[in-house]
């Protein structure tokens, strides 16, 4: 299930005056109303139509600026504005935000550290790559998003399991980093930094994979750490072709006492990072990228006394769900938010975002955040009900 509540894309463009086109998956009645067109779809990943049928609105619409909000649109919608030769964020600027080889080359270019890296077009290079770096190693998708489709190899044995099946078209191998993993997030206009904030993850972002909860908690600003972050994010940013107006979302990985880039993104952090974001700060990242993208007036909030707000996302496991708790006895707990249902049958999780129920929660720094988190986990966790199902047989 989602976690991820439907924008209110109608309350942040009430001002614009110009027609609106609207490609969307659901169907939302104020859409129909308030908007110049609405065309639905099934999926926008499954076929290359999208596009198609872009070119075609053209001759009703003339556009004159395209806006996307989802990460794997953000290169089609490059590519639908050199089409129609309209101003916005490049292709190239879009694929060094998406393509994590090319992200990676053009990091190094800009003096920012990796973790060695290699694009994989056969077997040997998987192969040659673990023989120079050794185990684990990574095996990611290299325009992949959320942690789909991440293996981690842990011995050779792994690696011939692997391999056992097709390579993955479009993949990537990278050394596997043990230190920590943080987060910076913000807004940027023309390469220059508008808002930034940083934050630390609760655990891992593939933390799911072992079944331990994932989140994040926001880092008190001004810290050393804090300045080492938001600098290196600063040089990244700069290393890359510069787009007019973005949000982004940059990971990196504390290994000792150097930073090295995971990934970065040119869209607002998922997994209700914005949400803990507007918690601390109030301000909404999406409507801060879109009204800026699109021209209209929109201002950063004041400056107020420093709260900090963390996210907890609690994964499911295999097996039926039986119950889980309507509320929560923490007064610091501001949003709680179930996304399953008793008598719902899972899977183990294949992606970050999975989860039973997720959380926002406030306090006055980092360090109450992550304790809070952490007696919020164990106590949903002792609340939570399961039953074991038997493995499934194939037929």
């Amino acid at each position: 299930m989602s976690v991820q509540r439907p924008l209110p894309w109608t309350d942040w463009l009430r001002d614009l005056d110009e027609p609106v086109v609207v490609f969307a998956l659901d169907r939302r009645p104020e859409d129909e109303t308030f908007f110049a067109h609405v065309e639905h779809f099934d999926s926008f990943d499954g076929h290359g139509l999208t596009e198609i049928r872009a070119v075609e609105l053209a001759e009703r619409f003339p556009f004159s600026r395209i806006f996307a909000h989802s990460e794997h649109d953000i290169l089609r919608a490059a590519q639908l504005r050199e089409w129609f030769g309209l101003a916005g964020q490049s292709c190239d600027s879009a694929r060094a935000y998406r393509d994590k080889v090319y992200m990676k080359d053009k990091a190094r270019l800009g003096g920012v550290a990796t973790p060695p890296y290699r694009e994989l077009t056969t077997p040997l290079d998987l192969y040659r790559f673990a023989a120079d770096h050794g185990y684990p190693c990574v095996v990611k998708p290299r325009w992949g998003a959320g942690a789909r489709g991440v293996r981690i190899l842990e011995s050779a044995a792994d690696l011939q399991d692997f391999l056992r099946r097709p390579l993955p078209e479009q993949s990537m191998a990278e050394g596997f980093v043990e230190g920590h993993t943080f987060h910076v997030d913000g807004l940027a206009t023309d390469g220059e930094m508008l808002f930034v904030c940083a934050s630390t993850y609760f655990n891992s972002c593939i933390s799911f994979m072992t079944g331990e909860s994932t989140g994040s908690v926001l880092l008190d600003p001004g810290t050393p750490l804090w300045r080492r972050l938001v600098e290196e994010t600063r040089k990244l940013i700069a290393a890359f072709p510069p787009a007019p107006h973005f949000a982004f979302h940059a990971e990196f990985f504390l290994d000792a006492d150097r930073l090295l880039l995971c990934e970065i993104a040119c869209r607002p952090g998922g997994s209700r990072i914005a949400d803990m974001i507007e918690e601390a700060c109030g301000l909404n990242m999406y409507e801060q990228w879109l009204r800026r993208s699109l021209g209209l007036p929109v201002e950063l909030p004041p400056p107020r006394p420093w709260r900090s707000a963390g996210r907890l996302f609690v994964p499911p496991r295999r097996g039926r769900l039986l119950s889980l708790p309507e509320s929560v006895p923490f007064d610091w707990v501001v949003d709680y938010r179930p996304s399953s249902v008793p008598g719902q049958i899972w899977a183990d999780p294949d992606f970050c975002s999975a989860n039973v129920a997720s959380f926002i929660v406030a306090g006055r720094g980092a360090d109450e955040i992550e304790a809070r988190l952490r007696l919020l986990d164990e106590w949903f966790r002792d609340q939570a009900v399961w039953e074991d199902l038997p493995p499934a047989h194939p037929a």
